[in-house]
């Protein structure tokens, strides 16, 4: 299977490798040729360069020629199972944590030897694995590893650090890598009024390899972190943010709902700095005019409204409990928080939702000289008020491309429109 190993069966790549792989049958010219070969992370690297991180095999095996059937067809059932192994010298692990860890490593990833220095994406890992890495930590330990950490923290050695280490607070950052490999500027994507960045995931194996996806997370959801009280406060940080990991590329950015007016103001800033503004892509979110939205509507009808979104059928007879505890069972079943997830996680996303509203509340968009691609829901109530507020975004932008998509708000980075979503953005990225 490509997706765990690849089979090189001709010599030669030892120069080439950063310009593509090739295969043959015809066996390689001599063995001492294997000395000129590229090492499994020369491999990845090259890979890396025009594939997504969770399409790039874990291990690579070598073969003198490609066994064969009687037909001369490729013989499947002859091939060597690949051994997933880590780059460079092995340092064992040494602390419960750390064994744990190398065993949870070798557990979701097939590898058969991990040392302190190998890193859970090296060798196979990607988010939805990194998913279940962070529910069998909990499993074991009954600790609350915030994803993130996993991602900025990936080896045996760095994560276990920050495993035993939990009893004082992360230091918060917005950025939540969903994809690392590519060699363009970046495509960041703001967060809903939930905060979670973890709703781009799927969306994020959509597109086309090139360009990396860096999630932008709100601050409070996990821990003791204290969440942004104004909309100004929450930009600057995701402005300081994208400008270290993006200093001269052109800003790519997209958001959802209400991240919409989040990521069209960071694209102005980022215009008032007389950075280049590239692609500016807005999922399904009106722009906010300013004023008070009045008072925030309960948590029990917030709750009743995006259960009806997956079942019709939800009626006020559902307690609040039962609603609660859908909420988490649906944010678990898209990939937006790992299994075991307390339910106190929901509580903490519908008070960002809260506070989003509030920020936004006053908050009036300026005109922006970039052009944008706007993705409308289709289905569902779809008013004359909220035609209106997608028609207004041409006020704010050079120009609007409305890309309809035949789907509810709520579901629109499901995996169906999810693929829409992102052949329209491979289309545009890098006009």
């Amino acid at each position: 299977s490509l997706s765990t190993s690849s089979l090189i069966g001709e010599a030669g790549l030892g120069d080439g490798a950063s310009d593509g792989l090739s295969s043959s049958s015809s066996s390689l010219p001599s063995s001492s040729a294997f000395s000129s070969l590229p090492s499994s992370a020369a491999l990845r690297a090259a890979l890396l360069r025009t594939l997504p991180d969770y399409m790039v095999p874990s291990s690579f095996v070598v073969l003198e020629k490609l066994p064969l059937t009687a037909n001369g067809k490729l013989d499947v059932r002859a091939l060597p199972a690949p051994e997933v192994v880590g780059e460079g010298a092995y340092r064992a692990p040494e602390t419960p944590t750390q064994r744990l860890l190398a065993d949870l490593y070798t557990e979701l990833t097939g590898a058969s030897r991990v040392g302190l220095d190998d890193s859970f994406f090296a060798l196979g890992g990607h988010s939805l694995l990194a998913m279940r890495l962070v529910a069998r930590v909990r499993e074991a330990l009954g600790l609350e590893l915030p994803l993130r950490a996993l991602f900025e923290a990936s080896t045996v050695e760095n994560l276990a650090f920050v495993v035993e280490n939990l009893d004082k607070p992360l230091a918060y950052t917005p950025i939540l890598t969903l994809r690392s490999s590519g060699n363009k500027a970046p495509l960041f994507c703001i967060h809903p009024a939930g905060g979670a960045a973890t709703v781009f995931g799927g969306l994020s194996r959509e597109l086309r390899p090139g360009h990396p996806v860096i999630g932008i997370q709100a601050r409070g959801l996990e821990g003791a972190e204290q969440p942004f009280k104004t909309l100004s406060e929450m930009v600057d940080a995701y402005v300081e943010a994208i400008s270290d990991i993006n200093p001269e590329a052109p800003l790519n950015i997209i958001g959802y709902s209400a991240g919409c007016s989040i990521a069209h103001e960071i694209a102005c800033m980022f215009e008032d700095q007389g950075q280049k503004v590239g692609f500016v892509g807005l999922i399904d979110g009106l722009p906010f005019m300013g004023g008070d939205n009045g008072p925030a509507k309960p948590k029990e009808e917030m709750l009743r409204e995006m259960a009806k979104e997956y079942d019709p059928e939800i009626d006020d007879s559902v307690s609040i409990t039962d609603l609660y505890n859908l909420a988490l069972k649906i944010s678990i079943e898209q990939h937006i928080v790992p299994q075991g997830t307390p339910v106190e996680w929901i509580d903490r996303m519908l008070n960002e939702m809260i506070l989003s509203s509030r920020r936004l509340a006053t908050h009036t968009p300026r005109k922006g000289n970039f052009n944008a691609v706007y993705f409308s829901a289709e289905v569902g109530d779809i008013t004359p008020e909220i035609i209106e507020g997608r028609l207004a975004w041409q006020n704010y932008c050079r120009s609007v491309t409305y890309i309809p998509i035949q789907t509810t708000h709520m579901r629109m980075l499901d995996p169906e429109p999810s693929k829409v979503i992102a052949a329209a953005i491979d289309a545009h990225i890098d006009d």
